[in-house]
C-alpha cells in the first residue's frame, strides 16, 4: 500500500484555506489529524442530514440545533433522510451527506471502519464522540446525546465564516469530567435578563457545557411570582433544552436567608440583647450607657498641637478641616496617607468599658476625591472578661473613589461576652486620594429589628425584685412594624418600637426594668447595614417554608439535579430555639442538612443533590466559633449525606480542601473564577483537581456577573495538557528500519509559560508485547515532534504517543492499530469495481460512482481516444466514492468512460446530449 507521508505544512493546509482549522478548536480535542490530501466538505442546498428511524428526542435536538445553526449562519436548509435509505441507496447517493450514527445502531460498525485507525470506537466515557469529515460525507458518531451534542458543537466551530465549508478532518474526543458549569444568579423576571441568557447559553454550547446553576432569588418566593415570570421561566427552559444544556435550581438558602424571611422575619436565628428602661409617662425609656460613646465623633476640637483630643488612637495623616464638614464646623481629614503611614492605613479608634449583650448601632459620614484602593470599615472588637477579642462587626462596605457630597454608613453589632470594646471607623490599605470623616458615632439600638417568636423570647424583669412583667397584662404587645416590612433584610436603624404599660398592671411608673430579647445579626453588611441574615434552623416553621419552595422549583423545572445553597452561615446557636436542643452547631447545621436533603428527595428521589462546601470543611468555616456561631462546626462532615455532592470553592487551600473532602467519601466539583478578570484562577483549579478521585466537573463561578472568561473555562473544564494532533501511520511503515512518526502537539493556549516538555511514542508490537518507548525529538516547526521507529520485523503494532508538558500533565491518544497483512488483502480481495454514472445521458455534469481502495484514476476519451477529462486520488481504506465529472464544455456525442484501480480497470459508454 501507498505510505502516506505525514507533512504538517500539507496536512493543514487545506484547513487552513477552506475552513477553520482543527488546531483552533477550544476546547481541544482529546486527538485530531487532517485529511490533507481531500477537498474540503462543502454545505450546499443539497446537503442532506442523515439520521437512524428511531433515535431518542434529545438525539433529535442535537439535530434540530445543528439545522437550526446552518440555517442561522449560511442561510442553508438542510433536510433529514433515513441512514437505512442512506446505506442500502443503489446508485449510490450524490449528495453531501452529514450523518449522526448512535454506536447502538446497526450500521455504526460501517461507519466507524472506514476510519484510518481500525480499532478506534467512540470514547466510552459519558459525552465522547467522534467526527470524521470527508468531502461527501461529515460522519457524526456517538454513544450518548451528550455525545452527539458535543460533536455539533464541533462541527459548528470548523465551518468557516460564511458556515459553508468543512475541512476534511477526524476527531476523537471525550470530556474529562461530565459536568461543566456555569453559575447565574440571573433575575428571571426581567427581560433583559432572558436576553443576556440566550447570548450566554450560546458561547456556552459552543464550548460544550452543560448546565447552568441558576440561583433565581425568586425561587424563594415562587408564590408571589406573575405569568411574567413564569413566561420568562418557560423561555429559559426552551433555550437550554435546545442546547442540551441541565438547568440546576437553588433551593434553601440556609445562609443568605433573606429570601425565606420574607415568609416570616422573625425565623431569623436572633443573638440575645439586655437592656435597662425606666418607665415614665406609661412608656418605657432606655438607660443609655454613658460609657459607650464617641463624645469627639464630630471633630469640632482640636488641642493647641492641633491634635484631636478623645482617641485612643488615630493616624497622623489626619488633619482637623474647617471648610469641608457634615454638620457642625469641622470634620476631619485625611490626605498623604501613604507618606504617614506605610501599610496605608486612616483610622479613628476608641476603646470604651461596656456591658455585655448590648446592642449598639455605629455609623460615620464619608467623603471622598480620588480614593485610590483600600477597604473602608466600622469595626467593633469586642474583649471578654478573659482577655479573649471577638470581632464584632463584619462590614462590605461600598465607597465610590469620589463621593457625590456626604455618604452615610452605618452597622449594628451585639457586644456579646464583653467587657469592653474598641470602636474603629477609617480605611486599612489605601493608597492615594484623600477623604473626610464626620458625625463618627454610636448608639444604643433598643428594641428595633426585635424578633417575636417562641425561640426568640421577650422577658422583662423588675431591676429591684425580679418580679417578671407579662405580656398583654402589665405591657402592650411588642412588634417592630418596619422590620415586619423589612422582607428580610431588616435594613438601616430605625426608631424601635415602643415599650408601654397596660392599664391596671404591674408595670408602672418609676419602675427601673431590665429587658431581655432578641435581634437578628446581619453580617457583610453594606452602607444601610443591608447584608447576610441567617435564619433558624431549630425552627420546625422553616420546613413548611422550604417543602414549599422545593415543591414549586420541581414543579417548575423537573431538574435532574438540585443545588443547596447552604454558604456562609455566620449566626447560629444563640437563641433559645437552638439553645434549648443542648447540642453542638455542628449537628444543629447537620440535621438541617438532612431535613433539607429528605425534603428533596421525597419530591425528586432520583435526584442528585450538590452543597457549597464552606461550611462542611475543615480547612474554611467548620471551625470552632466562625463569626457569631456559638460553639463548634468541627466534626460537621461526619453527619452530613456523602450522597451529596461538594461544590469545593476554597480557593486558598485547594489541594487540601479536595483532598479532605476525597477521604471523607464525597464526590466534587469545583467553583473557579471569581471574577478574577484572567484565566489564571480556572487554570489553577484545573491543575490542583488533577489526580484527586471523585472529581466529577467545574462550575464557573461569577459573582459579578463577568462571562468575559467562558471561553478559557471551557478549554480547562474539558481537559487539560498537551494537545496531540497525530494521523495514524500507514501499513506501508511495518517492514520498515525506521519508520517515520510526526505528530503536532500543542501546548495550553491560555498559559503563556507553558510549554511542552517531552514527548514519546509507546510501542506495542507482535513479537513483544511488552510496550517501548521511543523519545519524539523537538522538530523545526512550532508544535512538531518526531521520531524514527524500527518496524522492520514487524506485521503488526499498537502504538500511541504521550506527551508532557510544564504544568506537569501527561496525555496520552488512543492506541493505533496497523496490519500489513490486512491492509494488501483489503487490496487483493477487492471486488468489481461497481461503476454507475448518472445522468446519462447528460447535458452538464454526470456522477460518477464505484467502490475504490488504493490509488484511483477516471478518464473521460472521446470517439478518436482523445481524453477529455482526468482526475486521480486515493483511498486509504475500502470506500465508495462520488466524484463529478464535467461535460459543459464538451461536444455532444458518445465518450468512454474508465475507471482504474491498481491494474483493475472498468469501463462505459457516457452520452453527452
Amino acid at each position: 500500500m501507498k505510505l502516506f507521508v505525514f507533512v504538517l505544512s500539507v496536512i493543514f493546509m487545506v484547513a487552513h484555506i477552506f475552513a477553520q482549522n482543527i488546531t483552533t478548536l477550544v476546547p481541544p480535542p482529546k486527538t485530531a489529524y487532517s485529511y490533507g490530501e481531500l477537498p474540503p466538505f462543502s454545505l450546499s442546498s443539497q446537503t442532506q442530514l442523515i439520521l437512524p428511524d428511531s433515535v431518542s428526542p434529545e438525539i433529535l435536538r442535537a439535530a434540530d440545533y445543528l439545522q437550526r445553526e446552518i440555517l442561522l449562519r449560511a442561510g442553508i436548509s438542510i433536510e433529514r433522510k433515513s441512514l437505512a435509505a442512506y446505506i442500502n441507496s443503489v446508485p449510490p447517493v450524490q449528495f453531501p451527506a452529514i450523518v449522526l450514527v448512535p454506536s447502538d445502531n446497526a450500521f455504526y460498525t460501517v461507519f466507524r471502519k472506514k476510519t484510518l485507525n481500525s480499532i478506534e470506537t467512540v470514547p466510552s466515557v459519558q459525552g465522547g464522540y467522534i467526527a470524521d469529515i470527508r468531502s461527501r460525507e461529515a460522519v457524526i458518531m456517538f454513544n450518548d446525546y451528550d455525545g452527539a451534542f458535543n460533536a455539533v458543537a464541533t462541527v459548528l466551530q470548523l465551518l468557516d465564516k460564511n458556515a459553508k465549508i468543512l475541512p476534511a478532518c477526524h476527531v476523537w474526543d471525550a470530556p474529562d469530567y461530565p459536568i461543566r458549569w456555569m453559575f447565574s444568579q440571573h433575575n428571571l423576571l426581567s427581560d433583559n435578563n432572558i436576553s443576556k441568557l440566550a447570548a450566554i447559553v450560546d458561547t456556552m454550547i459552543k464550548y460544550k457545557m452543560n448546565g447552568i446553576q441558576q440561583s433565581d432569588y425568586k425561587y424563594n418566593i415562587i408564590d408571589r411570582m406573575t405569568a411574567k415570570y413564569f413566561a420568562n421561566v418557560d423561555s429559559l427552559k426552551r433555550l437550554c433544552t435546545a442546547r442540551n444544556l441541565d438547568i440546576i435550581p437553588s433551593v434553601c438558602n440556609i445562609g443568605w436567608s433573606d429570601g425565606i424571611l420574607q415568609h416570616n422575619v422573625n425565623l431569623a436565628e436572633g443573638v440575645e440583647a439586655r437592656s435597662e428602661y425606666i418607665v415614665s409617662g406609661d412608656t418605657a425609656r432606655l438607660i443609655t450607657d454613658a460609657n459607650v460613646s464617641l463624645p469627639e465623633g464630630g471633630f469640632e476640637n482640636v488641642n493647641a498641637q492641633g491634635k484631636f483630643p478623645g482617641w485612643g488612637f488615630y493616624d497622623d495623616c489626619f488633619k482637623q478641616d474647617k471648610t469641608t464638614f457634615h454638620t457642625g464646623k469641622a470634620s476631619a481629614h485625611a490626605t498623604d496617607v501613604r507618606t504617614s503611614n506605610a501599610a496605608g492605613n486612616a483610622r479613628f479608634s476608641r476603646t470604651v468599658n461596656c456591658a455585655p449583650h448590648g446592642y449598639y448601632v455605629m455609623s460615620a459620614w464619608i467623603k471622598t476625591l480620588n480614593l485610590q484602593g483600600g477597604s473602608f470599615q466600622l469595626l467593633a472588637i469586642g474583649k471578654d472578661a478573659k482577655g479573649a477579642s471577638h470581632t464584632l462587626t463584619f462590614t462590605a462596605l461600598d465607597i465610590p473613589p469620589t463621593t457625590n457630597g456626604w455618604l452615610r454608613i452605618e452597622t449594628s453589632f451585639n457586644t456579646l461576652e464583653s467587657a469592653s470594646v474598641s470602636l474603629y471607623c477609617g480605611v486599612w490599605g489605601v493608597n492615594g486620594g484623600e477623604f473626610w470623616i464626620d458625625d463618627f458615632e454610636i448608639r444604643p439600638a433598643g428594641l428595633t429589628n426585635i424578633l417575636r417568636r417562641s425561640g426568640a423570647p421577650l422577658s422583662i424583669y423588675k431591676k429591684a425584685t425580679g418580679f417578671r412583667y407579662l405580656e398583654n397584662i402589665d405591657f402592650a404587645p411588642v412588634f417592630d412594624t418596619i422590620a415586619a416590612k423589612s422582607n428580610g433584610t431588616f435594613g438601616p436603624y430605625h426608631t424601635p418600637p415602643a415599650l408601654r404599660c397596660l392599664p391596671g398592671g404591674w408595670l408602672r411608673n418609676g419602675d427601673t426594668i431590665l429587658v431581655s430579647y432578641f435581634h437578628p445579626f446581619t453580617a457583610v453588611s453594606n452602607n444601610q447595614g443591608n447584608g447576610s441574615v441567617m435564619v433558624c434552623p431549630s425552627e420546625d416553621t422553616l420546613y413548611n417554608i422550604l417543602g414549599d419552595q422545593i415543591s414549586r422549583v420541581n414543579n417548575l423545572y423537573k431538574p435532574e439535579n438540585f443545588f443547596l445553597s447552604h454558604d456562609e452561615i455566620r449566626n447560629l446557636n444563640r437563641d433559645s430555639s437552638c439553645l434549648r436542643r443542648k447540642i453542638s452547631p455542628a449537628a444543629i447545621l447537620a440535621d438541617n442538612v438532612r431535613k433539607c436533603d429528605s425534603i428533596i428527595a421525597s419530591v425528586a428521589s432520583s435526584s442528585r443533590r450538590f452543597v457549597w462546601s464552606d461550611m462542611f470543611d475543615s480547612l474554611h468555616n467548620a471551625v470552632n466559633n466562625y463569626y457569631l456561631i456559638n460553639g463548634d462546626l468541627t466534626g460537621i462532615w461526619l453527619d452530613i449525606p456523602k450522597t451529596l455532592t461538594i461544590v469545593n470553592w476554597n480557593g486558598g487551600k485547594k489541594e487540601k480542601s479536595m483532598n479532605f473532602f476525597a477521604r471523607q467519601g464525597f464526590r466534587q466539583i469545583t467553583s473557579p473564577y471569581y471574577d478574577a478578570g484572567t484565566s489564571a484562577a480556572i487554570r489553577s483549579w484545573r491543575l490542583a483537581q488533577e489526580g484527586i478521585e471523585n472529581i466529577d466537573g467545574m462550575m464557573y463561578t461569577t459573582w459579578e456577573a463577568d462571562y468575559s472568561q467562558l471561553r478559557a473555562f471551557g478549554y480547562y473544564a474539558w481537559g487539560a495538557g498537551p494537545y496531540i494532533m497525530h494521523r495514524p501511520l500507514d501499513s506501508a511503515a511495518l517492514g520498515k528500519s525506521s519508520a517515520s512518526l510526526i505528530a503536532n502537539i500543542a501546548s495550553d493556549p491560555f498559559d503563556a509559560a507553558d510549554s511542552i516538555i517531552s514527548a514519546a511514542m509507546i510501542i506495542h508490537e507482535a513479537s513483544d508485547l511488552r510496550p517501548r518507548r521511543i523519545a519524539m525529538q523537538r522538530g523545526t516547526q512550532q508544535n512538531l515532534w518526531t521520531a524514527a521507529a524500527d518496524l522492520s520485523n514487524e506485521d503488526w503494532i499498537r502504538y500511541s504517543i504521550e506527551a508532557t508538558n510544564k504544568q506537569g500533565l501527561t496525555r496520552q491518544t488512543p492506541h493505533y492499530e496497523i496490519r500489513r497483512e490486512s491492509a494488501s488483502a483489503a487490496e487483493e480481495a477487492f471486488e468489481p469495481i461497481l461503476l454507475n454514472i448518472w445522468p446519462n445521458p447528460t447535458l452538464g455534469t454526470a456522477n460518477c460512482a464505484f467502490t475504490a481502495v488504493g490509488a484511483w484514476s477516471i478518464n473521460l476519451t472521446d470517439a478518436i481516444g482523445k481524453t477529455t477529462v482526468a482526475a486521480t486520488g486515493y483511498a486509504y481504506f475500502p470506500q465508495t466514492l462520488h466524484i463529478p465529472i464535467s461535460t459543459a464544455t464538451l461536444p455532444s456525442g458518445a465518450y468512454r468512460l474508465t475507471v482504474t484501480i491498481k491494474d483493475r480497470i472498468e469501463g462505459t459508454t457516457l452520452i453527452k446530449r
